[in-house]
């Protein structure tokens, strides 16, 4: 009898171990931990997507690597997945490893500034691109498909045998790192993701990048002067320009006050396509009046709306009429235009036919017409100024109780 209880329980034992065993054997779900994920990623790009890249010269020109739908209509939206982050990082590590890869990393606007001491920057990680490397992911009932092609960045057109294409089992990780999107903060400055409004300092930081890299580098002697040419622009771009000289003079470069001793001369240039703004700046030789070569570049950038806006002429008789816009459909209070710390409206009775007006106490208030706009002085007019060849008007005005004034710089020598 105690030999069969002693059976029994070995058998027992034996049994308990067998299932322990058993469990342990069955495979696990797969883990779909971040890190996994990355690995998988660096993987399939290390042996399926470099190889294919490598194989044409585009990537030997500055090329940066953005999101974006490959098709007849290339379509850029200026956002980006989670997944396709990982994806550009892991392509952007493999290609560093590569001789002769000229890849932008961002754009200009990226942190520059260094603690103690300012080092020069290194421009070549932060050249205008020539090419965008386009990654185009796109989800799978059970894997995840990345295509890339080569897009250039004027033409807008993909250069036919670029890229590569390749894919990945997806994970339940995968599927959710595709459903975060949000802006691609590599594109700020560019015309599909403009600098937004009132960041005059990040419009002046991507065009700094661009003057210093072209300043300090080959082009401008040690005993050269730069004027920065400013006529015409708005105050609003005149607080761009202000951040850009500040940035130029930090890194050593010789920004000097007086045209007269310049030796070259940068020049900008604004334009508006809708309510995007385009930021022009150039560098000009004064002596030869000839364009310091790649010292062109834009940014795209959104700015608050000026309500009011001027136009001088010259009238046959030497005074000047002024055009005053106004861009709104409330009426203006307090309104004043100066010349050079001058007064010079209002100061008399002034017959218009274009607004209903009335002067109390040296102020004017202004009810627009219909066409959004008002005339001060005029060639059937008796108010008109008599002014230099060349000067700056300030602008003075009040709506709904907030002040407000800007600056136009004139050249009536033409």
């Amino acid at each position: 009898m105690k030999n069969i209880r002693s059976i029994v329980l070995l058998c027992g034992i034996v049994l308990l171990s067998s299932c322990q065993a058993a469990q342990k054997s069955i495979v696990k779900p797969q883990n779909n931990s971040s890190t996994d994920t990355i690995e998988i990623i660096r993987n399939v790009i290390r042996q399926k997507a470099i190889p294919g890249l490598l194989e044409n010269g585009y990537l030997a020109k500055p090329t940066l690597i953005i999101s974006g739908r490959i098709a007849e209509s290339t379509s850029i939206d200026g956002k980006i997945d989670e997944l396709s982050k990982m994806i550009r990082h892991a392509v952007v590590l493999e290609l560093l490893s590569h001789p002769g890869i000229a890849l932008v990393q961002r754009h200009r606007l990226q942190q520059y500034r260094t603690a103690g001491q300012i080092q020069r920057l290194n421009c070549r990680n932060n050249n205008q691109p020539e090419y965008y490397l386009l990654i185009d992911t796109r989800a799978g009932n059970n894997k995840i498909f990345v295509d890339m092609a080569v897009l250039d960045a004027d033409e807008n057109r993909i250069q036919s045998g670029t890229g590569a294409s390749f894919d990945f089992v997806k994970t339940t990780a995968m599927a959710e790192l595709m459903k975060k999107k949000g802006w691609d903060e590599y594109l700020v400055g560019t015309k599909r993701l403009p600098i937004s409004q009132n960041d005059q300092d990040a419009v002046a930081a991507y065009l700094g990048y661009s003057m210093v890299c072209v300043l300090q580098n080959i082009y401008i002697p040690r005993n050269s002067g730069v004027f920065i040419d400013r006529t015409g622009l708005s105050t609003y771009d005149e607080g761009i320009m202000d951040f850009l000289e500040n940035y130029l003079i930090t890194y050593g470069l010789p920004v000097i006050q007086n045209r007269a001793n310049a030796t070259h001369i940068l020049e900008p240039n604004v334009g508006a396509s809708g309510d995007v703004y385009i930021f022009w700046t150039r560098i000009k030789d004064e002596q030869t009046d000839q364009i310091v070569p790649y010292s062109s570049t834009r940014v795209y950038y959104k700015k608050p709306e000026e309500v009011l806006s001027l136009n001088i002429r010259r009238l046959q008789n030497s005074n000047c009429c002024i055009e005053v816009r106004s861009h709104l459909g409330v009426p203006v209070q307090n309104f004043s235009i100066m010349e050079n710390g001058r007064q010079i409206f209002p100061n008399v009775y002034c017959p218009s036919k274009n607004y209903n007006y009335r002067i109390n106490n040296d102020t004017a208030t202004l009810d627009f017409s219909s066409t959004g706009s008002i005339f001060l002085g005029g060639e059937n007019d008796t108010f008109s100024f008599d002014l230099p060849e060349s000067g700056k008007i300030t602008v003075n005005h009040s709506i709904k109780n907030q002040h407000y004034r800007f600056i136009h710089k004139y050249n009536l020598s033409d």
